[in-house]
């Protein structure tokens, strides 16, 4: 269970933003050809940043990580790299990444995903959330996705789930101190890949 001294803060830098804006330029590039998988630019961008900053812990760490792409056709262009894959334990991991400006995080809040990604390949998600300057992220846990499932409930579009808040599609929602800290899920990884020979320096702080 994730408390509120767990999550991690990552400051945002020049990188995570150049991950961001190139997702961002690539959504654009795709919904001319009529296919994105995000809502907004803004989302392809928040989404980037999720991604660069797992990517760059794993690198830290000496953990393998090809990513796996989806291709569209009609523009020939590598398009999504949606999971990281540990491979020395065949372990797949899902970012998901929003914004938030309410100030401190607080164990109560909820994250939220999508019914129609629910059952979709991957073995944990990874929960960010980025504040809306985009100074820095918050990585609040990870999580089973098969223990995400079983143990989130059920919003169905238009339901309200919280007040004065109601669901534009349906989704699964969690609160995040169901959620575990992702350095732990670091270490475990690392000590079972038998890769590293000291301690590990991840560079993050617990915040809070």
């Amino acid at each position: 269970m994730t408390k509120s001294t767990e999550f991690i803060k990552v400051k945002i830098n020049e990188d995570f933003i150049k991950a961001g804006e190139e997702a961002k330029n690539l959504h654009q590039k795709e919904h001319v050809g009529g296919y994105s998988k995000f809502d907004s630019p803004n989302d392809a961008f928040i989404w980037g940043i999720g991604e660069a900053i797992v990517e760059n812990i794993l690198v830290e760490n000496n953990l393998s990580h090809p990513k796996d792409y989806i291709k569209n056709k009609d523009l020939d262009v590598k398009y999504d790299p949606w999971d990281f894959q540990i491979v020395t334990q065949n372990i797949s991991l899902e970012v998901k990444t929003q914004n938030y400006n309410y100030g401190s995080i607080a164990e109560y809040w909820e994250v939220a995903v999508a019914a129609q990604q629910i059952d979709k390949k991957g073995d944990y998600y990874i929960f960010i959330f980025v504040d809306v300057n985009f100074t820095e992220a918050i990585i609040v846990g990870f999580i089973d996705k098969e223990k995400y499932k079983k143990n989130s409930r059920f919003i169905d579009q238009g339901e309200e789930f919280r007040p004065g808040y109601k669901a534009t599609n349906p989704m699964h929602r969690l609160s995040i101190d169901k959620l575990k800290n992702f350095n732990d899920f670091i270490k475990e990884v690392a000590k079972w890949a038998k890769i590293l020979s000291q301690e590990i320096k991840t560079g993050y702080v617990k915040i809070f």
